[in-house]
């Protein structure tokens, strides 16, 4: 199932490709027990990000663009993971806000 967070920023899309492209492998690394087969890459652009992953045995993937002012992750989750999607969104948006906003 296709869902879609967006996300509200006051930077420039290379400050965000800065920023989230050093707290990625971190973040990988700090979750690395709950987080298997993690695979990101960035376009020549470095404006979008293809990623996929397995988080708790469901697996995830989708795209993140970075935008002016913008972050738009779009993610392919198992139709079971979107009962929790109100509580995964929450976690994601309150992430970016520690780590962007």
């Amino acid at each position: 199932m296709n869902k879609t967070i967006s996300y509200s920023h006051d930077l420039t899309k290379k400050a965000a490709f800065n920023k989230i492209s050093k707290i990625i492998p971190k973040l990988h690394k700090q979750y690395r027990k709950n987080i298997e087969d993690a695979e990101w890459e960035w376009n020549d652009k470095k404006d979008i990000m293809t990623f996929s992953l397995r988080i708790k045995g469901f697996d995830v993937s989708g795209d993140l663009h970075l935008k002016n002012n913008k972050i738009v992750i779009q993610a392919e989750v198992p139709w079971a993971a979107t009962l929790f999607w109100g509580k995964i969104k929450s976690m994601i948006t309150a992430k970016l806000d520690e780590l962007i906003g």
